[in-house]
């Protein structure tokens, strides 16, 4: 999910005719004229003037701030804003100047700490560290693989794939039936005794007795419901035994690998198949992850890989030429 908010902060910075256009159109609301942060050596953030005339050959965007001196760009922002700004604003947005001040303040400030360790570090040598450079190198592939294979996913499904899945799901799902049922889980087969005897004797209700005392915690809350299911959806054990029960009628104790329950069967009926337009993304999330697979693995048999003799010892699975 966090990777589709990252997508949405990026066609909000490129949604003008030219990020020059954008830069001279979207001013953050109650812009700070000075932003400090009180760090060691006194690292300064300070926003741009309003009127500055971005430099557009940057291909990091306008500048819209400096830290110690250094311009501070648009597109620079959008990993901390990423992480700073809460989905749900994130998905509010429509284009860049809706960002609320106080999220591209703190942004600003995060990017003028970092620059200012990354300067230290680097006047000691630690930024040369080989694995600290294997590792920026990694996780730079792994962005440019996940922005690739997303701007191609919906490209490898079409509509006709989706319908022809839909239509086989439909058909399978309207030959089963849904069972809604409530259990009361516990851990003994003596204190499962004790409450079918309650139940019996009336002295409470199931669902106050799921609420009082079963060990299910997803559903205790709410007397035990487990709500409509079909077959496969719970555990092989319990719904061979209440598919055994006849409804309204409550089983004697029974055991499965979760503990011990008494269970309950209010309704059946032919399963609901839920409408195209509503399992429609469903089914393209599905399909799109499924056709990225083959296309990795594809990929994986494309690709050329010869082994090289390292210290006199060849790759464990040489290949031939």
């Amino acid at each position: 999910m966090r990777a589709c908010h990252w997508l949405i902060l990026a066609l909000l910075l490129t949604n003008a005719a030219s990020l020059y256009q954008l830069a001279h159109r979207t001013q953050p609301e109650q812009p700070a004229s000075n932003t400090t942060t009180s760090t060691p050596q006194a690292v300064k953030a300070t926003t741009a003037p309003a009127v500055q005339q971005p430099d557009t050959a940057d291909k990091f965007g306008p500048i819209i701030a400096r830290a110690n001196g250094k311009p501070v760009r648009q597109f620079e922002l959008l990993p901390y804003l990423h992480a700073i700004m809460p989905a749900d604003d994130i998905g509010k947005l429509a284009r860049y100047d809706d960002i609320p001040a106080r999220y591209i303040e703190e942004a600003v400030r995060q990017y003028a700490v970092d620059s200012h360790i990354e300067d230290i570090a680097q006047r000691q040598g630690m930024a040369d560290d080989i694995r600290l450079l294997a590792t920026r190198q990694y996780a730079g592939r792994q962005l440019i693989r996940q922005q690739y294979l997303n701007s191609i996913r919906k490209q490898l499904v079409s509509e006709q794939q989706i319908q022809q899945q839909y239509n086989e799901m439909a058909e399978q799902l309207r030959q089963q039936t849904e069972t809604h049922a409530r259990h009361i889980l516990l851990a003994t087969k003596k204190e499962a005794n004790i409450i079918r005897r309650a139940l019996d004797e009336k002295k409470h209700s199931f669902d106050e007795l799921a609420k009082l005392f079963s060990l299910d915690g997803a559903t205790s809350y709410k007397g035990g419901d487990l709500d409509y299911h079909i077959s496969g959806q719970l555990n092989p054990a319990f719904e061979r035994e209440i598919a055994k029960l006849p409804l309204h009628t409550w089983s004697q104790p029974f055991q499965t690998p979760l503990g011990w329950h008494i269970a309950v069967v209010e309704d059946r009926r032919a399963a609901k198949v839920m409408p195209y337009e509503q399992a429609k993304p469903i089914l393209r999330k599905q399909l799109e992850q499924q056709a990225v697979d083959q296309y990795l693995q594809k990929l994986t048999q494309q690709v050329g890989i010869k082994w090289q003799t390292m210290g006199g010892k060849t790759a464990p699975t040489p290949l031939a030429d």
